[in-house]
């Protein structure tokens, strides 16, 4: 069962397939805007294994010239935040995991590396 660390993986994969990008074509304009990023940490970020920093959300919104909101899925208004939060990291969790082991998972330490 794979652990889903963020919930913009697959938002960043969609902008950047959108735009006809490589994972190394992105990692490059991240590299020219000052973040030392590779391809590989990159797609963890895509395949929602790691976690993504603040700061680093504002990467993506300049490279890819969308708005912070942009990079998240939609969710429902009328649904209280924490069940739609716990369904979104659920989905990348695998069918076996509980909203509750989901929102556990969001509240892991992040381990990173490339």
């Amino acid at each position: 069962m794979a652990k889903c660390q963020n919930m913009i993986g697959s938002q960043v994969r969609r902008l950047r397939c959108v735009r006809g990008w490589s994972q190394e074509k992105l990692a490059e304009k991240l590299q020219l805007l000052g973040w030392d990023i590779g391809r590989a940490s990159l797609a963890k970020i895509e395949s929602r294994v790691v976690r993504v920093h603040d700061y680093e959300l504002l990467f993506f919104t300049e490279v890819f010239s969308v708005r912070l909101d942009e990079l998240y899925p939609k969710i429902d208004p009328a649904r209280r935040i924490h069940e739609s939060v716990a369904e979104l990291m659920q989905r990348g969790a695998g069918s076996g995991a509980s909203a509750e082991n989901a929102v556990a998972i969001a509240r892991a330490p992040r381990r990173w590396s490339d």
